[in-house]
């Protein structure tokens, strides 16, 4: 086995190769700054994805990023002044956030839209800055200065709510930068993984690859984890049911230890949820994999694994896993559909921290999944958003499942991920925005 280092827009992505074989089938991945990379699957067991700058945290030092200020907003009980650095992308050219356009013509000079790439195509990964009277609005504002689009820009402002969703406000001082970077490699040359959001930085981006079925060598892709090293848990984990991946070919592994992923060097160990009462809360399901016992075998890795409430885990988390692989399995219902599914290990959205043979691992505070399904070419996208609790027996379950769907990008904006980047651009701004639960055999409901 050998690996492969290379250097791209400062950051370091760690490939570990196999053995070459027929290269069919390839992997997008999108990094933070917004740039693709692509590999071929056959050739990629693992990556590991660190960047070199750290984290933000809302300094002029490590300012954050237009994902990172949406996640410090949920968090916050009151609005705070912090250093962002994003991209203008566009403007609200009306009186509400519905009004978000990204585009350059028709912006007014009160405000501008903030996003982390220069080709953001959901507005709800965008944050709104207002630009009040003055001599801020006189040297950003993009209906006199259009030649400020696209331009990479740092500003201290209050992080607090407006147009009725977070945003910027009273902006004080600002760095406008160059025009933000362009490249893109190779993402439509060929048919990418379009389960996969842009990867986190820091994390260790790890890709498990099974038999089809125990009777072959055939591979493909099982599933996909983004861990991080730092808080022991990872951010998500992304499948996909297809003609390969939805049979049901065996049954649960039996005995299973909870074994260290072997792929991931900062997997926790075996041991890590003993004796703390929590569950062992699968975020790839084992009923996911069940198509060769290899895949099987690899949902109880530790990076798919947890800290659950035992009746969470067990009845009502089971409820959407249920529903997923009914669906995922369903041939009628879609040709292929991608799911990304997590628990929330970001600051504010994070229950307690356990203590597990001297590491502190989060207890998410929500969970959610993110599904996409494509049906003779037509796709639809709808998300589920959900606390982390001991919840009441449910007696209608399609009615309960109703009553925790959003949209993908409402999703986006409450965990801070780019869910389906793959998408064509026209595509994903408009099945992103759309919760039709109709188009997935829910009842609608009034909220």
């Amino acid at each position: 086995m050998t690996r492969l280092y290379s250097l791209l827009l400062s950051a370091l992505l760690c490939i570990t190769t196999l053995a070459a074989r027929a290269q069919v089938d390839f992997i997008d991945i999108t990094l933070n700054s917004g740039s693709r990379v692509s590999y071929p699957i056959a050739s990629v067991e693992s990556v590991s994805f660190h960047t070199e700058a750290a984290p933000g945290d809302g300094s002029y030092e490590h300012p954050y990023s237009v994902a990172e200020a949406l996640v410090a907003y949920l968090s916050q009980t009151a609005a705070q002044q912090v250093w962002v650095k994003g991209v203008i992308v566009g403007s609200v050219q009306g009186s509400y956030y519905s009004d978000a356009t990204l585009a350059l013509e028709g912006s007014p000079a009160s405000n501008l839209l903030l996003a982390d790439t220069r080709w953001e195509t959901a507005s709800g990964r965008c944050l709104p800055l207002q630009l009040p009277t003055g001599a801020v609005r006189k040297a950003l504002n993009l209906q006199d200065n259009p030649d400020n689009f696209h331009h990479e820009l740092l500003v201290y402002a209050t992080l607090d709510k407006y147009f009725g969703v977070a945003g910027l406000k009273s902006p004080s001082q600002y760095e406008l930068g160059p025009l933000a970077s362009d490249i893109v490699q190779g993402s439509a040359q060929h048919p990418g993984r379009m389960e996969v959001p842009a990867l986190v930085s820091g994390d260790e981006f790890v890709v498990h690859q099974a038999f089809v079925t125990d009777q072959t060598t055939q591979r493909v892709p099982n599933f996909y984890v983004s861990y991080s090293p730092a808080l022991h848990h990872s951010h998500w984990v992304a499948f996909r049911f297809d003609d390969k991946t939805r049979p049901k070919n065996t049954t649960r592994s039996e005995g299973s230890s909870y074994p260290q992923d072997p792929d991931c060097a900062s997997s926790l160990p075996t041991t890590a949820f003993a004796g703390t009462g929590y569950d062992h809360g699968h975020l790839c399901a084992s009923a996911d994999r069940l198509y060769s016992s290899k895949a099987n075998e690899q949902t109880f890795y530790m990076t798919n694994m947890s800290p659950q409430l035992p009746q969470f885990n067990r009845t009502y988390w089971n409820y959407y896993e249920t529903y997923v692989q009914t669906i995922g399995r369903d041939e009628a219902f879609a040709d292929t559909l991608y799911v990304v599914k997590g628990g929330t290990i970001a600051d504010g959205q994070v229950e307690r921290q356990l203590s597990c043979n001297g590491i502190q691992v989060p207890v998410p505070k929500y969970y959610f999944m993110a599904l996409l399904k494509v049906k003779d070419q037509q796709y639809s996208a709808m998300a589920f958003w959900m606390d982390h609790k001991e919840y009441d027996t449910v007696k209608d379950k399609n009615a309960e499942l109703a009553a925790y769907a959003v949209s993908i990008d409402e999703l986006e904006r409450l965990t801070g991920f780019d869910f389906f980047p793959c998408l064509p651009a026209a595509t994903e701004q408009s099945v992103e925005g759309q919760l039709r639960l109709t188009d997935w055999n829910l009842p609608e409901i009034q909220r």
